[in-house]
């Protein structure tokens, strides 16, 4: 496949089908988050899409010149499925749209933070084939970047098992349809959702044509989906050695000076080596102020910049496919930034100040960890070089 420099007729492609909003949780169920707070309703609600479609909508993005609809009702196929999941886990979701209501808050009682009702799977399929869409749109050249206000969210879902409200991993099955159907070579996927994407990360362990980076919180394995998969030292394996990079939060508040410290010391050069064909972000918005499961401190121009960041590789193919976040308003604010770099336009500028110490020891660990992978990352010789390295970089972003 040869991808050419012209510039596509559409600049942003929007996917959103109000179909999805049918997933609701059941009267019967609560949610308890990790500090033991019961959030009545359920977190991972309808209202996450509708509402940031209706602030795309009121920012005057929707009907903006050089923006488009993908068009609605495309449903996942069970060979989508299968690039990543598994034959028999296809059946039990078929089977479970069979069940009535009783039997199926059992069956997701087996499950890791899952609820189901008779709309689930299909509004599953409706997701991840959305994504689908958008990366139809960009490889094509008919839109330059695209933006999926989907739900419900992916990157938890393993290949056999639903977890952490997710059933069908969207961003997993689309890095495997732009390698397996459209034939690239080197996928990038970035995921800035709080929580790490235990799913995709397995998907793609031994895979050196996906590169999954993370930045999360960890809090030594403490904080969902706790596990120790999601440290820095999970690097991948085989000839995949390397393309498997994790950033782990720790025990800290993080907020934008730790993200653009991460995003300019690790995400941006082994990005820039790596030299994407396609950038896909796995874009919760839990790490933003205000959420009620999490407690971190990223703004949502924040979310603007780190998409313009990425927008300088891959000619702009850039697909941000929405997973958690919980506060309503800050996901609308979160979503509609992204927009916005995508479309080019000027974003608000962000207040930083000095990285917290939690924070520089993680991206130093990551660093000399993953040096010996990425030739861009400065070599572990001496910690007094990567500390004056990080002051460095921590007063770039001041400036």
């Amino acid at each position: 496949h040869q991808f050419t420099m012209s510039c596509p007729p559409a600049r942003l492609c929007l996917m959103y089908d109000e179909e999805m909003e049918e997933h609701c949780a059941p009267e019967s169920v609560t949610y308890k988050s990790h500090n033991g707070i019961t959030i009545v309703p359920h977190p991972e609600c309808p209202e996450r899409i509708s509402r940031i479609w209706e602030a795309l909508e009121e920012a005057g993005v929707v009907c903006r010149e050089g923006v488009m609809r993908v068009e609605n009702g495309r449903l996942l196929t069970k060979d989508e499925f299968l690039l990543v999941h598994d034959e028999e886990y296809w059946i039990r979701l078929m089977d479970s749209q069979q069940l009535n209501q009783e039997k199926r808050d059992i069956l997701a009682k087996t499950f890791n933070s899952i609820y189901l009702n008779s709309s689930s799977i299909k509004c599953g399929l409706l997701a991840a084939g959305g994504v689908l869409s958008c990366i139809d749109q960009v490889m094509s050249g008919t839109s330059r970047a695209g933006l999926a206000v989907v739900r419900p969210p992916g990157h938890h879902a393993e290949s056999d098992t639903p977890s952490g409200f997710c059933f069908i991993n969207n961003v997993g099955i689309a890095a495997q349809y732009a390698v397996t159907q459209l034939g690239l070579d080197r996928v990038l996927v970035l995921d800035w959702d709080v929580h790490h994407g235990n799913g995709t990360q397995h998907m793609f362990y031994n895979n050196s044509k996906v590169l999954y980076m993370s930045l999360h919180r960890y809090d030594d394995a403490a904080f969902f989906p706790q596990s120790k998969d999601a440290n820095y030292d999970m690097v991948g394996e085989g000839s995949a050695k390397g393309f498997n990079v994790n950033i782990p939060w720790n025990f800290a508040t993080m907020g934008d000076p730790e993200y653009l410290l991460a995003f300019q010391s690790i995400v941006m050069p082994i990005a820039y080596e790596f030299q994407p064909q396609l950038i896909l972000i796995s874009a919760g918005f839990d790490a933003a102020a205000g959420d009620p499961l999490v407690g971190y401190q990223v703004t949502p121009p924040m979310y603007g910049h780190m998409t313009h960041h990425l927008s300088a590789l891959a000619e702009g193919r850039v697909v941000v496919a929405l997973e958690g976040g919980y506060n309503l308003t800050s996901i609308s604010k979160c979503a509609t930034h992204c927009a916005r770099a995508l479309l080019g336009d000027p974003l608000p500028s962000i207040e930083l100040n000095q990285a917290n110490g939690s924070a520089v020891k993680t991206v130093r660990d990551v660093v000399e960890t993953h040096s010996e992978y990425w030739k861009c990352l400065i070599p572990h010789q001496k910690s007094s070089t990567m500390d004056e390295h990080l002051e460095e970089l921590n007063i770039q972003a001041r400036q």
